[in-house]
C-alpha cells in the first residue's frame, strides 16, 4: 500500500508499507518506507527515502536510499 501527499515547492511526502511470506524461513516480512520526492520539473525526479522493517534483512536491509529518475 502506498500514499503520495503533495506539498508545496513540487515536494511530495510518500509512505509505502509491503508484506511478503518468505517460503526459506517460513517468515512474514514487513517494510515500511518513509521519504519525500522533489521534481522540479516533469521527468525529473530526486527522492530519498528511509526503509525499515521486521524480518526484512535478506529482502530489503533497513537504511537511507537515495535516487535520480529520469523519463525520457
Amino acid at each position: 500500500m502506498q500514499a503520495v501527499v503533495p506539498l508545496p515547492r513540487h515536494l511530495y511526502a510518500v509512505s509505502r508499507y509491503e508484506r511478503y511470506r518468505n517460503s526459506l524461513p517460513n517468515q512474514l516480512v514487513t517494510i515500511r518506507t518513509f521519504g519525500i520526492d522533489y521534481r522540479p520539473e516533469s521527468g525529473i525526479s530526486f527522492k530519498l527515502e528511509y526503509r525499515d522493517g521486521t524480518h526484512n534483512a535478506t529482502l530489503a536491509p533497513s537504511g537511507v536510499l537515495a535516487s535520480i529518475g529520469v523519463l525520457f
